[in-house]
């Protein structure tokens, strides 16, 4: 697809932030994709950690909805083999 094509494509799109999703994956690969979850993941991991340090659990002492929400994204990236991204927190691994 040429780039005059492939732009057509993209403003048909009727979600914005899809479409500069990519655009950016177009133009910087996977390495633009591996950046920006890598940040989100990292936020995520933080707040577990900070959450850890005043009850075993997310929202306190006992296991919470936010405990159940997060639990699937820690999941996946244990299955993509990326745990290797909390294995310094030791917050995160108590959890």
């Amino acid at each position: 697809m040429s780039p005059e094509e492939r732009e057509a494509e993209l403003a048909k799109t009727p979600i914005p932030k899809r479409a500069e999703y990519e655009r950016d994956v177009t133009a910087r690969g996977r390495v633009g994709i591996r950046c920006g979850i890598g940040q989100a993941h990292e936020k995520l991991l933080s707040r577990i950690e900070e959450s850890t340090r005043t009850g075993a659990y997310l929202a306190g002492d006992v296991y919470s909805l936010a405990d159940a929400a997060v639990i699937p994204y820690i999941a996946r990236l244990q299955l993509l083999g990326l745990d290797k991204m909390w294995a310094d927190r030791l917050g995160v691994c108590s959890w």
